[in-house]
């Protein structure tokens, strides 16, 4: 996104003369960071090791997903998607980055 804002050098249309709507501004936080009861997308998953990975993957997480925090634990943080809970460590839950949704 930043790539083809600098390319448009702040124009206001495309090169075939359409608007081009302004960049959606938003605060990222890791999920560690998230507010229980509050509705959150997933905006990117730092892979920073495997077992971050296999964990990431085994809950069918991706960029994009939208999800409720049930609940914020010490050990771990409960979140809720598609009316089912995945329960996740601070490791694998400070890799997912995410903002707040209405």
């Amino acid at each position: 996104e930043d790539y083809i804002e600098r390319k448009l050098e702040g124009k206001s249309t495309c090169p075939h003369g359409r608007p081009i709507p302004p960049k959606e501004s938003y605060e990222e936080v890791p999920l560690t960071e998230a507010k229980e009861g509050k509705s959150y997308r997933i905006t990117k998953i730092i892979l920073s090791d495997k077992e971050v990975a296999k964990e990431v993957s085994s809950k069918g997480l991706t960029p994009g997903m939208v999800f409720k925090v049930h609940e914020i634990l010490p050990s771990g943080i409960t979140i809720v998607v598609d009316n089912k809970h995945i329960i996740l460590d601070n490791n694998t839950g400070s890799s997912i980055i995410v903002c707040e949704v209405e």
